[in-house]
């Protein structure tokens, strides 16, 4: 579960040019304008978040483990 949500929210962060730093349990930091700053790194953050809020679809990972138990 944790490899597929890992998939879903790391793919909008290198679209955007965004550099995975660490896996923190199960979060993900990501940095923007590492290592080469550039002049749209904060538009990159915002749409790169926007899009992984849309990828998960509204539902929560937890109820996705719920379902998949039964």
């Amino acid at each position: 579960m944790l490899n597929e949500y890992f998939t879903r929210m790391l793919d909008p962060v290198f679209r955007y040019d965004g550099t995975l730093d660490k896996f923190i349990g199960d979060a993900i930091m990501a940095v923007f304008g590492a290592p080469i700053p550039q002049e749209n790194d904060a538009e990159n953050a915002v749409k790169a978040a926007l899009e992984m809020r849309r990828a998960s679809n509204g539902t929560t990972w937890t109820e996705r483990a719920g379902a998949s138990c039964r």
